[in-house]
């Protein structure tokens, strides 16, 4: 049975390369063994990194009483992430922590949603973790996401896909 992966992509007007995102020696941030491409769309330049669904689940650990936000053990990866975007200029940057969402057709079919700018699309998706820059939610008339952990500070909005034990889910 091969590894199952789970993947980001991270969307910027501007040309970046893997460098930007912190990829060295096959590592980004706390994952190992990362496979990491760049393309340039219509567009944006989009990066894909894919790493274990293994690696991200040790790193939430399994201590399920540790629900709030300050609390979880994968909150420096979410900062990271958020800082990975916004260092590689992104207006839209998510995290597919479900293996549905991983799947490389279904990422590419996603594309239609940062060109066109949709965040209400975009959150919809409950992407494990999605950034949106400050032009992305300028003018955006945000739904109410009581039912979902933000991470604090900015620049721009980053949205888990829930709140609680499961908001990476």
């Amino acid at each position: 049975m091969g590894r199952k992966l789970l993947a980001a992509a991270f969307y910027s007007p501007a040309e970046f390369g893997l460098d930007a995102l912190g990829i060295a020696g096959g590592t980004w941030g706390p994952f190992s063994n990362v496979d990491a491409h760049v393309t340039r769309l219509d567009d944006h330049t989009c990066a894909m990194v894919r790493f274990s669904q293994h690696e991200f689940f040790g790193l939430r650990g399994d201590d399920e009483s540790a629900s709030g936000l300050a609390r979880d053990p994968a909150l420096p990866f979410a900062y990271f992430f958020r800082d990975t975007a916004v260092k590689a200029g992104c207006e839209v940057a998510f995290l597919a922590t479900r293996l549905h969402q991983a799947d490389s057709d279904w990422l590419e079919g996603q594309y239609w949603t940062v060109q066109a700018r949709d965040a209400d699309s975009l959150v919809a998706e409950a992407f494990g973790l999605l950034y949106l820059d400050n032009g992305m939610v300028l003018d955006w008339d945000v739904p109410r996401l009581n039912e979902r952990n933000i991470l604090p500070g900015g620049p721009g909005l980053t949205i888990f896909a829930g709140a609680g034990w499961s908001r990476w889910f």
